[in-house]
């Protein structure tokens, strides 16, 4: 695997995101035509205990230099320490 000089790693705060409320995201290129997201959550369960959790996501960049299409796929790791979270 091959990190690219132009795909510099970016570490950022995302609000109402993929995690929900907000989520502390690093986002780089694999290639010039890929880009990986991994981000993380915690905070306060309603009903006591924290919750966690990590969105994941991979897109694929199609176009010119200047206009690109990013079509994406992911899906998120969800943990909670409330004993009757079973709504997720």
């Amino acid at each position: 695997m091959k990190i690219y000089p132009e795909s510099t790693p970016v570490v950022y705060l995302e609000l109402g995101g993929n995690a929900f409320a907000y989520s502390v995201n690093w986002d780089s290129g694999i290639s010039n035509k890929t880009n990986t997201r991994i981000g993380f959550m915690a905070a306060p369960h309603p009903w006591g205990g924290i919750i966690l959790m990590l969105p994941a996501s991979l897109y694929y960049l199609s176009g010119t230099e200047n206009h690109k299409l990013e079509l994406g796929a992911g899906g998120r790791r969800f943990k909670s320490s409330h004993p009757d979270t079973t709504f997720l």
